[in-house]
């Protein structure tokens, strides 16, 4: 078996396992962390409340699952937005985007007319 190598802080080749031992967080990761998961939150709501067996899926039901998620990112955007050199304000502008699209698909549609 292959093992996995990787250079430690002082740039010596040492073994995954050993190094994993000294990798770690820093605060600021762990802000980071708590942020997106203040993001995750209404869409772990929404998917808890449309997989309920009284739920079948129509369009009535996720409408505004779509239009809450868009507004919760469009203000997460404001919010965060001033975090420079995160993955946060990447990972809105995606949500956003995606969502965009579903609410909003005849913007999409326009270069077929």
């Amino acid at each position: 078996m292959t093992q996995r190598i990787r250079q430690n802080r002082d740039g010596e080749r040492d073994d995954l396992e050993h190094a994993l031992k000294h990798d770690e967080l820093a605060p600021e990761d762990w802000d980071e962390l708590r942020i997106i998961m203040e993001i995750l939150e209404p869409f772990r709501e929404w998917t808890q409340r449309l997989q309920k067996k009284h739920a079948n899926g129509c369009i009535s039901d996720i409408l505004p699952a779509l239009d809450e998620l868009l507004t919760h990112l469009e203000q997460a955007k404001v919010q965060y937005g001033s975090m420079t050199g995160s993955h946060v304000l990447t990972m809105m502008n995606n949500g956003w985007a995606v969502l965009h699209k579903f609410v909003f698909p005849s913007h999409d549609l326009n270069h077929l007319r």
